[in-house]
């Protein structure tokens, strides 16, 4: 198990990391569409969805990720 610093420091990169990548989205990228719950996403959205899963799932292995977006892809009835 990872201690709780080693933690906070990936959940920062990624959050960080997030961010960078919604920023990098043009403006005229930011059209959203619907998903199939009917609920908006953007690129942005996508964008930001797959830094947190790429930082936190390199850094905490063995740890479930639940995102919205992946989790939604995978089954759109879900409790988080």
């Amino acid at each position: 198990m990872q201690d709780r610093a080693s933690i906070v420091v990936a959940m920062l990169e990624a959050a960080v990391t997030a961010g960078d990548r919604i920023l990098a989205v043009q403006a005229d990228a930011l059209a959203a569409e619907q998903k199939s719950d009917l609920s908006p996403v953007t690129a942005a959205d996508r964008a930001a969805d797959a830094a947190i899963l790429e930082i936190l799932g390199a850094k905490m292995s063995g740890i479930p990720i639940v995102s919205e977006e992946e989790a939604r892809a995978r089954d759109p009835d879900f409790f988080l």
